[in-house]
């Protein structure tokens, strides 16, 4: 009897064991021969990284990669203000919880940081506009026409959005200020 229970706890191990391996090999086997990613273009927020998005949707390939390149390129020669940001980072930290709180070291770790962005920012804008500055008009025009569907959509979500979570929290004034007395 204990010979059955061990080949059946042994059995369910064993069909257990082949399920996760059916369940990688399927996972593995889906991302090499699925649908290839579509190229994504920089991170971020700012405007300046909506233009960079739209510019990728309009080039040709091989300008795209060349556009890519200068991008990444410019990333790796901004390594310095990438250090400088990230040290600022952590003398904001180590100033937030220190004790004595020192409003002052806050205030230096915030302009260190605004620095580095700002350094940052300045540098992927002069890349940005030297990669503007090699778009036909045509494409420029594109260009335009895509980033002004993306803010329309863009704002529509943000309408709905705003509206459904309206919905939820209950009739809310959409005035930030408070009313006169």
């Amino acid at each position: 009897m204990t010979r059955q229970r061990t080949l059946s706890a042994l059995s369910v191990v064993l069909v257990i064991s082949l399920i996760a391996n059916a369940l990688l090999l399927g996972l593995v086997l889906g991302k090499a021969i699925g649908k290839p990613d579509k190229p994504k273009g920089p991170r971020g927020g700012g405007e300046e990284f909506h233009i960079a998005r739209a510019m990728d949707d309009v080039v040709p390939e091989a300008a795209r990669k060349d556009m890519q390149q200068a991008f990444r390129q410019t990333f790796r020669d901004s390594r310095e203000a990438w250090d400088n940001k990230r040290a600022a980072r952590e003398a904001l930290t180590e100033a937030i919880v220190a004790d004595p709180f020192d409003p002052e070291a806050v205030d230096a770790a915030f302009a260190r940081m605004r620095a580095a962005d700002s350094r940052l920012t300045e540098r992927f804008q002069d890349v940005l506009s030297a990669q503007l500055s090699t778009l036909t008009v045509e494409q420029r025009l594109e260009m335009v026409s895509r980033l002004e569907e993306k803010r329309a959509r863009r704002k529509e979500h943000h309408r709905r959005h705003k509206h459904e979570k309206q919905g939820r929290d209950g009739d809310r004034n959409d005035d930030p200020l408070p009313p006169p007395r």
